[in-house]
């Protein structure tokens, strides 16, 4: 029997292990491999994130949500307030007390636009001996209040201060213009709001110029600038360019210009802004301004003597790029050499004037003379009326005297039977000598008569053509006066 159950034991064995080659539930080596591969990457695909997941939220529990900005550290503070970068700062609360609950949760719930900071607002600068109220002037700004304080940094410019009613839901209530249902505002509410107006105040902004004295405020009173001359409005290569521009330097200020309606006086000076250009494009000009060397001793000693210490006026440096800003690849290039700190100034060339601005003419020469011909036409008119009038006022002319017969002779008498005597004959002659006195004497007073109005005639046309062209003079200046800036 034992020999009989061995032998069954041994052909199930040789049965298993003899299988079909082409049998489904049997697993390859390759897809043993691939299938442990899979698994391993899902596992470490959902575990490796919640790892680092939870470390970010012990750290962000432990460490606050903001930076701190040391007064002691000069090249952290000029970063801050004069780097371009977007900062929301706000005041160190005093002690025993938090910062407050919406600023820090904007870290968490913010746009993330702009960075978080907190600052010591009562101690000294070490540069100025001022504390950051006083340097910046944020207690004379409107809606200034010393709890909850906070106050925006961004693209260059001052600091400016955030109404303390974005921190207190009451004091939101209260603001609103319309008198409605008091509802308790939640924080997210308030967090929202403020993020809102930060991101509002520190974007970037940019915009046409219209007139010499926004190019002034706007552009070239700013440390760094940059004007885009654009053939009619802006297209879409040419406004994404800007913008990129625009938050790449922060610091730098950018205008657009309608070169179609405006003349840059700059276009003398570089004829490459002349050329013709497609619908859309611009060209890009940067301005800087470069402060002059303070005088010495000795300077200030003669220029007092002379009464001539006057503040020396920054010097307005100017560079071109040649090249169309939509289309061209050394944009980036240009202005990170042309705002490098020191050596962008060797590139650049100093101005002795301020650039100016002005309407272009419309019609050019062919408007020009329809306006010498309109101004032809009223002074014919004009004369034409003048002459009228004086002939109207003229005094009449008197109608010359009939001179009498030679001697009266009666109508019913014979002439050939009565003959004049040698008296008669005499005194018809005297009558005839003194008539024709009188005549010549009337007849010279009627012409001096006609030369003297001739005369008046010549003058006040004349006195009246000289007129209408200052007139005209004046009127040409008006339409082509340049706006200084």
């Amino acid at each position: 029997m034992s020999s009989g159950t061995n032998k069954k034991a041994q052909a199930k064995k040789k049965k298993s292990k003899l299988r079909a080659p082409d049998d489904p539930n049997e697993l390859s080596s390759e897809e043993k491999r691939r299938r442990k591969f899979l698994s391993r990457f899902f596992t470490a695909m959902f575990v490796i994130p919640g790892f680092f997941g939870a470390l970010i939220t012990i750290w962000g529990y432990f460490s606050p949500p903001f930076t701190t900005i040391s007064l002691d550290d000069s090249v952290q503070l000029k970063n801050v307030f004069f780097g371009g970068n977007p900062w929301l700062l706000t005041c160190e609360p005093y002690k025993g007390q938090e910062v407050n609950s919406i600023f820090s949760g904007l870290s968490s719930l913010g746009s993330g636009q702009y960075k978080l900071g907190v600052i010591n607002c009562e101690l000294p600068m070490p540069a100025s001996g001022k504390s950051i109220i006083e340097r910046f002037k944020l207690n004379k700004q409107k809606k200034y209040s010393r709890n909850n304080l906070a106050f925006t940094v961004a693209n260059g410019g001052k600091p400016k201060v955030v109404p303390s009613f974005y921190f207190s839901a009451l004091n939101q209530q209260n603001n609103k213009k319309k008198k409605k249902k008091k509802k308790q505002l939640d924080t997210g509410t308030l967090i929202k709001n403020l993020d809102e107006y930060v991101t509002k105040k520190v974007s970037v902004r940019y915009g046409k110029v219209i007139n010499g004295a926004q190019l002034t405020k706007q552009c070239l009173s700013k440390g760094s600038a940059g004007i885009v001359l654009v053939e009619g409005e802006p297209s879409l290569t040419t406004t994404s360019t800007i913008e990129r521009l625009a938050q790449t330097y922060r610091t730098v200020w950018f205008c657009v210009v309608d070169r179609t309606k405006y003349s840059f006086s700059l276009e003398k000076k570089f004829p490459q802004l002349k050329e013709n250009m497609e619908d859309g494009d611009g060209k890009l000009i940067l301005f800087r301004k470069k402060k002059q060397k303070k005088m010495t001793e000795s300077e200030d000693e003669i220029s007092e003597k002379k009464g001539s210490k006057k503040k020396k006026d920054d010097i307005l440096m100017v560079r071109q790029l040649n090249e169309v800003i939509s289309t061209s690849t050394n944009v980036m290039e240009f202005m990170e050499k042309t705002m490098a700190k020191q050596d962008g100034y060797y590139l650049m060339e100093a101005l002795r004037k301020k650039p100016t601005l002005r309407y272009r003419k419309k019609g050019g020469k062919n408007k020009n003379k329809n306006k010498i011909q309109k101004n032809k036409n009223k002074k014919d008119k004009k004369d034409k009326s003048t002459k009228t009038q004086k002939k109207e006022n003229r005094p009449k002319r008197k109608k010359k005297a009939t001179p009498p017969p030679p001697f009266d002779t009666p109508a019913n008498s014979d002439t050939s039977d009565n003959k004049p005597t040698r008296e008669q004959l005499e005194k018809e002659a005297q009558r005839r000598r003194r008539m024709d006195q009188e005549a010549q004497a009337h007849y010279a007073q009627a012409a001096d008569n006609d030369e003297e109005d001739y005369d008046d005639d010549v003058e006040e046309d004349d006195e009246v053509e000289v007129y209408e062209e200052e007139e005209e003079e004046d009127d040409d200046v008006d339409d082509e006066d340049t706006i200084e800036l």
